[in-house]
């Protein structure tokens, strides 16, 4: 049987991070797939860079990806906006080799395992700001998807985990490692503590999906804000229970 792990939205969390690794080397998948959208919005990014470096992975660019890259070439941020502050920070604190590294990210990494075919992708194939929801209409997922062909679609930017049977295919999502979301009743957002991926696996043409939530410590994720420069540090631990 054949294992590949898919993995997304890290941001920055570097304690999410360890998190998932620790659980990825336990597993041993075969291969690892990275969605994109690493180190930004959060306190680590030059620490979440350093831990990709070493790890033999493929890797997709995501929008977020874009936006590091964008600061780190002089562009401003809009003035006021929390999230992207915290990003042209990140931006900041990372060397000409690591961001030589996420620049190296493709905007679509396709492959095939056992004559299994994946797609994967940040937002879309077509745009790393697409978002293919549950509730997103066919017709919309087919614009997505058009002119790839695959038996597995994955793509994270939402934020949200998540199979769904699209024709003869699954879309998936793996959620997001360091920045998931959930939702009270009353629809307000907050972050859980818990880190969040995917393992599809391959046994000859039978496939599973497994959808994976990893608690993490609250303590250790108030910590890792509290010890960098990180600007609005309230802002980004406010939201995290």
């Amino acid at each position: 049987m054949e294992t590949i792990a898919i993995i997304s939205d890290i941001h920055a969390n570097h304690v999410a991070l360890e998190t998932v690794l620790s659980d990825l080397d336990r597993i041993r998948p075969t291969q690892v797939v990275c969605l994109g959208d690493v180190a930004a919005t959060g306190p680590g990014p030059g620490e979440v860079i350093r831990k990709l470096l070493s790890r033999d992975w493929k890797f997709v660019r995501g929008n977020c990806d874009d936006a590091i890259l964008r600061y780190a070439a002089g562009v401003t941020p809009p003035p006021g906006d929390e999230h992207f502050e915290i990003d042209q920070w990140c931006s900041t604190q990372l060397s000409s080799r690591e961001l030589a590294f996420v620049a190296s990210f493709e905007p679509v990494v396709s492959f095939t395992v056992d004559d299994v075919s994946l797609c994967c992708y940040h937002g879309s194939p077509k745009s790393n700001l697409d978002e293919l929801l549950p509730t997103l209409p066919d017709d919309e997922v087919d614009r997505c998807l058009r002119g790839h062909s695959a038996m597995i679609y994955a793509g994270g930017h939402t934020h949200v985990q998540m199979v769904r049977r699209f024709r003869e295919a699954y879309v998936i999502n793996p959620g997001s490692v360091g920045l998931p979301f959930a939702f009270d009743r009353d629809s307000s957002e907050f972050k859980p503590l818990w880190a969040e991926y995917a393992l599809v696996h391959i046994d000859q043409k039978e496939l599973a999906v497994q959808l994976r939530r990893i608690p993490v410590s609250a303590g250790a994720i108030h910590a890792a804000a509290n010890e960098s420069k990180m600007p609005h540090k309230s802002w980004w631990t406010s939201a995290w229970r």
